[in-house]
């Protein structure tokens, strides 16, 4: 039984993260086999995600990185104590810029996933490798709050979980300030 069963209703093609100013976040699996960048944006009321880019191993990932938040201008959420995080100094030396982000934001992203998800204010285009992340994840515990478990899961849940910090800043931050506003 997945852990977010109303996802499949949370389908809609027609949404594109890419015609949006998407966040974006990097996740690692727990066992270090596979990564994932992901994207969200909010359409209205709705945060659209998207895995950008998925794959085995991690040899890729700084130079995608570095690609991905270069074209969009826009720094990379990772979470400060995951499997992700080794990889700071050379993101950072790759000229990416780094917004490191603590458990509480950890759980904070998984919430907000699972609540827009059950009220049906996410959207998703079908991935395959979030789809199957969404399958096998598990959560775990974390105080008295939870997150997506990396370990509890049956599976690579790296896509599931990049989309998931990339829509808590989507969320929380304000993508839409124009400098020109400030310009009496």
């Amino acid at each position: 039984t997945s852990i977010l069963p109303k996802w499949p209703a949370c389908l809609d093609p027609a949404r594109d993260v890419a015609k949006l100013a998407p966040s974006v976040a990097l996740a690692v699996s727990f066992d270090r086999q596979f990564a994932a960048i992901g994207a969200a944006a909010l359409d209205g009321d709705v945060l659209v995600v998207k895995p950008l880019r998925h794959g085995a191993g991690l040899g890729w990932v700084v130079a995608e990185a570095a690609e991905v938040c270069g074209r969009l201008d826009v720094s990379l959420v990772v979470d400060e104590r995951g499997p992700a995080a080794s990889l700071g100094a050379q993101l950072e030396a790759a000229g990416v810029k780094v917004r490191w982000i603590d458990s509480a934001v950890v759980c904070d992203s998984a919430a907000l996933v699972f609540d827009r998800v059950e009220a049906g204010t996410l959207a998703h285009a079908g991935y395959s490798e979030l789809d199957a992340a969404v399958d096998v994840a598990a959560w775990r515990s974390v105080g008295e709050r939870r997150a997506f478990g990396r370990r509890a899961s049956a599976g690579d849940i790296s896509p599931l979980e990049a989309v998931s910090l990339a829509g808590w800043a989507a969320v929380n931050d304000d993508n839409s300030y124009d400098v020109l506003d400030s310009i009496g």
